[in-house]
């Protein structure tokens, strides 16, 4: 009777790359995610848009009903999620024009020539 020599685990080969899936790293693409982001916005809108366009012309609906529907369902949701989609991205503007200002500053290397290090002495009369 011959023993089986592969382990009951699968190999390394056939595992999946959990690691790439479930955390960020410096290889991913940002810009993928962003638009990815667009997508269930746009499709959100346009549910929102024929929802609106129900409430509008049904038969027990209104205008006004279409625009709070527009409104509440549409326009807060999508702001919100955009707002918090961008975090991201403001923070690392935010550290780019600290950055920027730090490379900026340059103490003692203006173009005005430098005065005498000590004042003159003033003498009374």
């Amino acid at each position: 009777m011959s023993r089986r020599r592969d382990p009951s685990l699968p190999h390394e080969q056939y595992k999946l790359p959990l690691r790439k899936i479930a955390y960020r790293t410096t290889n991913d693409d940002l810009s993928g995610r962003s638009t990815a982001v667009l997508i269930v916005l746009l499709g959100w809108a346009y549910v929102v848009v024929m929802m609106a366009a129900v409430e509008a012309f049904g038969p027990n609906g209104s205008v006004l009903g279409a625009v709070v529907t527009l409104l509440l369902w549409g326009v807060l949701p999508m702001t919100i999620v955009m707002y918090v989609g961008g975090t991201g991205a403001r923070a690392r503007a935010r550290a780019l024009r600290e950055a920027q200002r730090s490379r900026d500053v340059d103490p003692g290397g203006g173009s005005e020539p430098a005065g005498d290090a000590v004042a003159p002495v003033r003498e009374e009369a």
